[in-house]
């Protein structure tokens, strides 16, 4: 290879020559031992130099390319067309596609040209190097030839490549997909945004890198976005939240979030879905259980309305069915004719209460569901008066008298059915439960007590043993006298129609001595 020029000192001869041979053999050391490739040519591109570097990198000794071989023997034929026309587009003058296309920059230049190119082996591989050309002067300042220094390339050109995949694969990811991916700083904007966003919220990109992220939030989720947003930038991940994002119409739609962040870049890496469907389905079934919870109220309420009204039914007909009898059972063989039409004429009454109790109870099957119950201004003693004709055979028979006292309230406004039968039931226990060694002795009164209305029925009958059946006195199907006729309906339905109403009952009792039953409206 050509010596680096060295300009002429105001030195001694021999001091000169030595230097000069220093420089050189320094020169010749640093080629020799570089792990670059160093070839150098004269000004028409035949190789006047070829370090061992170069030897390793393209297989050839130096003896065979000193002074024999062009450096265009390195190159593919193609390339150097190809940066021909390039160049020559560039520099605007023709460029042979020859040596001309290394050197067509540096000819005039005394720095170096960088450039990419395929080297080809002696075996025929080819592979990328750097190339850095730059021209050699001698002393006279004459251009004297060309330095190529070459590094192969090829595994930088591998991990670039790699990387180019890895970024083009993340590039796709990013952008074509469904999910909503953003990357946002630690400043609360957008700093990139997939194609995604626009689709679905209508806005540009521009516009949602202009503002705050929280100006797209719904007002209700911007306090905990932003709980979520400085738990992130403390270097955690989050999954699964959810917040609403405005559209551009106006609208809003239910994003699901997965989140981390980079602390060091003081960024946040994001991707949501769509979950707005999803959220309308889940309100649907939420809206459709409630409606299913109401139907399943309404339907158990029924179904408790039809249990009370055939109770109802059947205990309040049992009665008149029962004076019915109990008169018929007062006529025999040796009956006058003024007692059969006494009889007959409470008959006619007992039927026309029973017809009127059965309307009645048909009138409420007619009520539809979710009517309140009806209130009606009620006299007391006509509500008595007409439970008595129900039961006047049962009374005769039992020779009970009935007295009343309803001077201080006469009148209430009440479900006309309900007091009915709370009367009914009353006044047939005290004839069912009557006490053997006395005749039977009711009395009804009303009155005012704690600014409320309270009706009490007191009798003399059997009585009830309280500390022993006091807390069963009211349930379903109990009875607590040797009975055959006793259901345990009649204060089970009493009690029930009466809470029904807002009211409440209670009974004070003592064994052989009579109960009476106290109902605060």
């Amino acid at each position: 290879m050509e010596p680096l020029p060295l300009y002429e000192k105001s030195l001694p001869d021999d001091k000169f020559l030595n230097a000069l041979a220093h420089a050189y053999r320094l020169q010749e050391a640093i080629i020799s031992t570089t792990e670059l490739a160093v070839i150098s040519t004269d000004i028409h591109g035949t190789i006047t130099s070829f370090n061992q570097a170069a030897e390793l990198l393209l297989g050839y000794s130096a003896d065979n390319v000193i002074d024999r071989v062009s450096i265009l023997a390195f190159h593919e034929a193609q390339e150097i067309l190809h940066r021909a026309t390039i160049l020559s587009d560039e520099l605007n003058k023709t460029i042979a596609p020859g040596f001309d296309v290394f050197i067509a920059r540096v000819q005039e230049k005394k720095n170096a040209e960088r450039c990419e190119w395929t080297y080809v082996r002696k075996d025929g591989i080819m592979f990328p190097v750097s190339i850095s050309v730059t021209a050699l002067w001698d002393e006279k300042n004459d251009r004297i030839g060309y330095a190529f220094i070459a590094t192969d390339i090829s595994m930088q050109k591998r991990v670039e490549e790699e990387f180019r995949q890895v970024s083009d694969e993340n590039e796709r990811v990013f952008n074509y997909t469904i999910n909503l991916n953003v990357i946002t700083g630690f400043d609360g904007y957008f700093k990139k945004l997939s194609p995604a966003w626009t689709d679905r919220l209508g806005w540009t990109m521009e516009e949602l890198k202009a503002r705050p992220l929280t100006d797209f939030i719904h007002g209700d989720d911007i306090g905990p976005t932003q709980e979520a947003l400085r738990f992130i930038r403390g270097g955690n991940n989050l999954h699964t939240f959810e917040n609403r994002y405005r559209c551009k119409d106006g609208s809003y739609r239910w994003l699901l979030w997965s989140s981390s962040a980079d602390v060091d870049r003081q960024l946040i890496f994001a991707s949501a879905i769509d979950i707005t469907d999803r959220k309308k389905s889940e309100d649907e079934l939420i809206r459709s259980k409630n409606h299913l919870e109401v139907v399943a109220s309404e339907l158990q309420e029924q179904n408790r309305a039809l249990d009370e009204f055939a109770h109802i039914i059947s205990h309040n007909l049992r009665s008149p069915i029962g004076n019915i009898k109990a008169l018929i059972g007062l006529l025999n063989e040796q009956s006058s004719i003024d007692e059969y039409k006494m009889i007959f004429e409470k008959l006619k009454n007992v039927a026309g209460n029973l017809s009127e109790t059965m309307n009645e109870l048909m009138e409420t099957l007619k009520v539809k569901k979710n009517t309140e119950i009806e209130y009606t201004d009620i006299r007391f003693k006509d509500m008595l008066d007409k439970v008595i004709q129900s039961l006047e055979g049962e009374l005769i028979q039992s020779e009970a008298t009935v007295t009343f006292d309803f001077n201080q309230v006469p009148t209430i406004g009440y479900s006309k059915t309900y007091l009915e039968s709370i009367f009914q039931n009353l006044l047939t226990n005290a004839v069912k439960y009557r006490s053997p060694d006395r005749k039977p002795e009711i009395h009804v009164s009303s009155g005012i007590v704690d600014g409320k209305t309270e009706l009490r029925v007191r009798d003399n009958g059997l009585g009830i043993d309280m500390q022993k059946f006091g807390h069963k006195l009211f349930g379903l199907h109990k009875t607590f006298h040797e009975n055959k006729e006793a259901r345990g309906v009649g204060l089970f339905l009493t009690k029930t129609q009466i809470e029904a109403m807002g009211g409440s009952v209670i009974a004070e009792s003592e064994v052989n001595k009579g109960t009476t039953f106290i109902i605060r409206f």
